[in-house]
Parts: structure tokens; sequence; C-alpha cells
């Protein structure tokens, strides 16, 4: 019998967003720990990200971490949220160049938006203007 996966209740994730330090466009949304808002400057498997940095250059791009000190959960549904709000080129939506649509490709809009209201509330947010936009989302 195999055990059941534990989903991590520590606040020690974050949400980030990239942002052109050019123009300040966003191009690409994130949820990690730790040093992960830095390893997409070193390698990413997401092509398009990988030419982006390139073509801006690393003095040239801005990470700032939206929602930090919150749970796995909580970001994952910052991510999806943050995702859904700006687009995607993928899907012709906006300029993010994620791939996926946040939360490991499967999250789309929590049940009334239980888990992002979650982030909004206790998440340390760094761009006001953000956060007023995503409570807005998530009240509709």
């Amino acid at each position: 019998m195999r055990a059941c996966p534990v989903v991590p209740t520590e606040r020690i994730f974050y949400c980030y967003i990239y942002f052109s330090a050019l123009d300040g466009s966003p191009f690409y949304v994130g949820k990690g720990r730790g040093r992960r808002s830095l390893s997409h400057l070193k390698k990413t498997h997401n092509e398009a990200l990988q030419a982006k940095i390139g073509q801006l250059g690393r003095d040239n791009i801005r990470i700032e971490r939206i929602a930090q000190d919150i749970t796995e959960a909580q970001a994952f549904a910052c991510e999806s949220a943050i995702i859904q709000f700006y687009g995607r080129v993928r899907s012709g939506a906006g300029p993010l160049l994620n791939v996926m649509r946040g939360a490991q490709g499967g999250f789309a809009k929590p049940k009334r938006g239980q888990e992002a209201k979650s982030a909004l509330d206790y998440g340390q947010w760094n761009q006001e203007a953000v956060r007023r936009r995503l409570e807005k989302l998530w009240d509709d």
C-alpha cells in the first residue's frame, strides 16, 4: 500500500512575477520556495522564456515576490490567479510566457476563490495595485 502524499502546510512558499525592467511588462509568473525565482535565469525548459531572458539580459529583468510566507496551496492559487489575470501568449490572451495555466497546469479558478482569497488575505504583498486587481478578479 502506498502512502498518501502530504500537502505541505508550512508557510515557506511565495509567488513571483518576472517583469521587463525596460518597459515594466510582466512575462512570467511562478511559485516556489528558497531560490526558485532565480532558477530560470540559469536554466529553463521553457524555450520562449529562455529566449526572452536572453533577449532582455539579466540586468533588465526585475523579479518581484508578489506574495510570500504562504502555504503551497496558497502559492498555487496565487500563481493561477495571476496567470489568469494577465493571460498567456500560448492561449492568445496576454503577455505571459507560461506554458501551463498554473498549479501544475490543471488549476483554473478555485470554487469561489477560497485558496486565492487565503493567499490575498495572508500573503505579504509587494504590489498593492496587483493585489487590488486580483481581489476584484476573485470578487466577480
